[in-house]
This record gives structure tokens, sequence and C-alpha cells, in this order.
């Protein structure tokens, strides 16, 4: 027996691999005033929109739909809606619809082809921003912006991340469901896409690493090359890596030199420079192969 609660089991980027994709509204998404309307109908004479998963490019993508500019006017909300779906967001309070029991109902409204569910705009902005928050305090583990943050969750009443992770998860469900052409269970969140932000969140508050917080920019972005948890070194968005080497980067790259030349002068081994530094041996040996050459 274990004291410890087991999760689905993850992969490498973050995804719960068990977690049952979903699909996006059959019809279409569209924005009317404060409302974001979502259209769903038979899939006859349409080709079926693609299911979906949980990872970390679609926790990143939400956390970021409260960054910058109004992300109903620029097309981020419509984009990210359309290919993932609603909050499943409840009329009343603009909760997650699974926030009591029996489930509080969506703002649903039957149409010739099918139903339009209206999830509040501004509903979407506050919890983008709180996950923003979130991901932010997990990513970043010191500084001012980690403390901006943080101090942004104690407000609304979380003295910590993973208290906040738990607050979230508090207002869905995972559920288990057999299908006869499964030889398992599988499992899926109600509603589906709020689930799967509050199981990357987790996965993330786990120690999983695959988002940074950009030095240059800061913004949050999803890498393919997870960093290691102990890693320091910057990191840098998608859109300042195009822009070639920041200086940052190069002062960067000076200061592991003398550090790595510094605690070799220690007589530190490599592979204590390189668990020191977070970064691999054979770096640490090109950087004090680089100092002899110069001596």
């Amino acid at each position: 027996a274990t004291d410890e609660l087991i999760w689905p089991i993850e992969e490498s980027d973050g995804s719960w691999e068990s977690l049952e994709p979903w699909g996006p509204p059959s019809i279409g998404v569209r924005i009317e005033g404060d409302k974001l309307l979502l259209e769903d109908g038979p899939s006859a004479g349409r080709r079926a929109p693609e299911l979906v998963h949980a990872n970390f490019k679609m926790l990143t993508e939400f956390a970021r739909l409260s960054e910058g500019d109004d992300c109903a006017t620029d097309g981020r909300l419509l984009a990210f809606a359309t290919r993932y779906g609603g909050l499943g967001l409840c009329k009343e309070h603009g909760w997650s619809q699974a926030h009591r029991r029996p489930h509080c109902r969506k703002d649903i409204s039957r149409t010739r082809q099918g139903r339009i569910q209206r999830e509040p705009i501004e509903n979407w902005r506050i919890y983008s921003r709180f996950a923003r928050a979130v991901v932010t305090v997990l990513v970043e583990r010191r500084g001012a912006v980690h403390d901006a943050e943080l101090e942004f969750l104690n407000r609304v009443g979380d003295p910590d991340a993973r208290h906040a992770i738990l607050r979230w998860q508090a207002v869905s469900e995972l559920r288990l469901d057999v299908l006869n052409s499964r030889s398992r269970p599988t499992l899926y969140g109600v509603p589906p896409l709020w689930t799967a932000i509050g199981l990357e969140l987790l996965t993330l508050a786990q120690g999983a690493s695959g988002i940074i917080l950009c030095s240059n920019c800061r913004r949050l972005d999803s890498v393919k090359r997870p960093r290691r948890v102990d890693d320091q070194r910057r990191a840098y968005c998608a859109r300042c890596r195009k822009r070639g080497r920041s200086r940052l980067t190069v002062a960067d790259l000076r200061q592991r030199e003398r550090q790595a030349r510094a605690l070799h002068a220690e007589h530190k081994s490599v592979k204590e420079i390189a668990d020191q530094l977070g970064i691999d041996t054979d770096r640490v040996k090109r950087y004090l192969k680089k100092e002899q050459d110069n001596g």
C-alpha cells in the first residue's frame, strides 16, 4: 500500500496518455457582443473536427490569452476555441459547470442545425489570467516576476500555486468509461477543456518541464525539448529565437564560462560543475578546454 495518490502516466511533453481526447464545436465559433458562441450540430455533410489532446502547448496558449492586446479582437480567442472548444462554463455563475452536483446548467439554446453554447468572454480573460499566474510561479521560481504573480494568487485567496491548482480541479470531474472497442477503461474530464487545463497545471507543479518564461519578452512559451528543473540558464520563446541570438545569451555564455573556471579552480569535478550550473558535462569540458587553449 502507498500513501501517495498515483495519477495517470504523463508523457514527457506534459500530456496525459490516458486522458480521452475531445472534439471542438463541429459547426464553428464566433463572437457576439461580450459572449463567445460555440455551435454544435450533426456532422452530416461536414468534415468532423479533429480530436484534441491535453498538452503543454494547449496550456501555454490558454495562459497567453490574457497577455498583450485583447484576445477577443485580435483573433486569438477564436483560434483557441475553434481548436480546443469551450471551457464548459455555467450560465448562472460563469464557473465550470461541474462546480456543484448536479451540474449547473450551461447557457445553451437550440437551433435548426443543433445547439449554441454561450460563454462570457470576460470569464475567459479571468481564467486565462489565473492560469498565467500559476504557470509563471511554477516556471519562474524566484525574482520580481515570480513575486508579482504569487501576489496576484494571494489576492484571489491562494497561498501558493499548488493550492490554486487544487481549487481549479475541485470544480471539475474525472470520470471512467468503458467502451466496447477498447481493452481498458478511458479517463475523460467534465468539462473536457477545463479538466485538461487543470491536469496540465498539476503536471507542471509535479516537476515536468516543457514551458518557459522568455528572458527577453517575458512571454510564456512551450518547448519541444523539456529543460531540467535545475537549469538556471536564460530561455527564449520561438519568436525571440527567430530574431537571432540575444546579447543576453552571449552574456549568459560568458558568465557560465567564468563560473565553470572558478569551480574548476576550487577542484570541483566536471560532473560537479555540470550539476551546479545545470548544463551537460560535454559543455563543461569545452569551457575548460577553451581556457587551456587561451592560456
